[in-house]
């Protein structure tokens, strides 16, 4: 990736205090990268699909509307993997529970949807 664009949904603070109020309620959330999000050693599981140039494009849009209206994190309504499944149906993909740890919700995720 030459200039890659990361998005993800999380709690708009680094403090640990919101996290777990995002268990009960709603906390404002960030939909920019994360850190370590492009580092190899902070990744569980990941799975990479190939684009063309106008799948890629629709995507990006996808994605910008996305982290525009996305502006609440709650661990059991919208929370990272929600996110992430919001993309993956609007690219035609089937997509597993939101309520599974993200390592095996991106494992599970590339399974569904292999061949």
């Amino acid at each position: 990736m030459i200039d890659p664009e990361v998005a993800g949904l999380a709690p708009a603070t680094p403090s640990p205090t919101p996290y777990v109020i995002g268990h009960f309620l709603p906390v404002p959330a960030e939909t920019g990268a994360s850190d370590g999000d492009l580092e190899e050693a902070y990744r569980s599981a990941s799975w990479r699909v190939m684009l063309t140039e106008a799948e890629y494009n629709k995507t990006v849009a996808y994605i910008r509307q996305l982290k525009a209206k996305s502006r609440f994190w709650q661990a059991s309504v919208y929370n990272c993997n929600a996110f992430v499944a919001d993309i993956a149906r609007s690219m035609g993909y089937k997509t597993p529970s939101i309520w599974l740890r993200p390592q095996q919700f991106v494992t599970k995720l590339r399974q569904m949807n292999a061949g």
